[in-house]
């Protein structure tokens, strides 16, 4: 019926406040997705702050968009080390951004690369080592 929608019980991270960060390249909705995030969070009635920093106002720049959710944020920006969760849209960005993830946070990337415009002789072998340079940050023992 016109009016009616799907309930959605509210339901607290760990803790007073969970932080994501959304990282990618221009063109690819990294701002759309953390809107989207946002949106979908204070419908279900947290407090949520946002803040974008985008590399290149252009298609295949740098973009990343900071989603802060809890009760207890300060400031918009993501200090690093404190990301609970860190959604990789490209993987060459996500490596980039890893310095913001917490010690026991956890990572969602897109495997796809996405080579700049002006890609240098060689870049295919910079995209593997920075694949494994994650790999190793994310399953060091």
């Amino acid at each position: 019926m016109k009016g009616e929608g799907t309930r959605v019980e509210r339901t607290k991270p760990d803790g007073k406040k969970y932080d994501i960060l959304i990282a990618g390249v221009g063109g690819q909705g990294v701002v759309l997705a953390s809107r989207m995030l946002a949106l979908t969070a204070i419908k279900t009635g947290f407090h949520v702050s946002t803040a974008e920093t985008i590399g290149m106002s252009q298609r295949e720049g740098s973009v990343s968009s900071h989603v802060r959710i809890g009760d207890e944020i300060s400031g918009s920006l993501i200090p690093a080390g404190k990301a609970d969760l860190l959604i990789g849209l490209e993987p060459a960005e996500t490596v980039r951004n890893l310095p913001f993830l917490k010690k026991n946070g956890k990572v969602i990337v897109n495997s796809h690369t996405i080579p700049p415009a002006s890609k240098p002789p060689g870049s295919l072998n910079m995209t593997l080592k920075l694949c494994c340079l994650f790999w190793k940050h994310t399953f060091r023992a």
